[in-house]
């Protein structure tokens, strides 16, 4: 339990570290894949994007404090080897990448249901757009 909770605080401090880098990154690489692969209007592409990628980075930090540090008490406790696993920045901005993915994914189909947008299409969209802004914000991050 204690390897589970160490992952998910260690994706919510990279998700407050990164925070401003990904969400501005997120949406303009989402608004981009929006308008040249799913070919959407300007307005309706920008505010799929901007609403994606903020309700999404909302959901999780949210759920993360709320349940997991409030409710259920969860502390950060720091390996031996603080190099191994999720520790790697690279594969600690993958897996947010992945959890921001799925959380899209999910408000995709529910924005789906109520308005006619190429599901499939609009999730290729978001995979791309989250693991290049995932890339683009390690290498921002450690490379200034």
């Amino acid at each position: 339990m204690e390897s589970i909770a160490n992952i998910i605080l260690t994706e919510w401090i990279w998700s407050i570290a990164s925070g401003a880098w990904y969400i501005t990154i997120n949406i303009l690489l989402l608004f981009l894949f929006f308008k040249l692969w799913d070919q959407l209007g300007w307005v309706r592409a920008l505010s799929l994007s901007v609403l994606l990628t903020i309700s999404s980075y909302l959901i999780f930090f949210g759920s993360v404090y709320a349940i997991g540090v409030k409710l259920l008490g969860m502390q950060f406790v720091l390996p031996d080897d603080t190099y191994a696993g999720t520790y790697n920045i690279l594969n600690t901005s993958l897996l947010l990448a992945a959890i921001l993915i799925l959380i899209q994914s999910f408000l995709l189909g529910m924005i789906n249901k109520f308005t006619r947008i190429r599901y499939m299409t609009a999730v290729m969209c978001v995979f791309a757009s989250n693991i290049l802004t995932a890339l683009l914000v390690y290498k921002i991050t450690f490379n200034m």
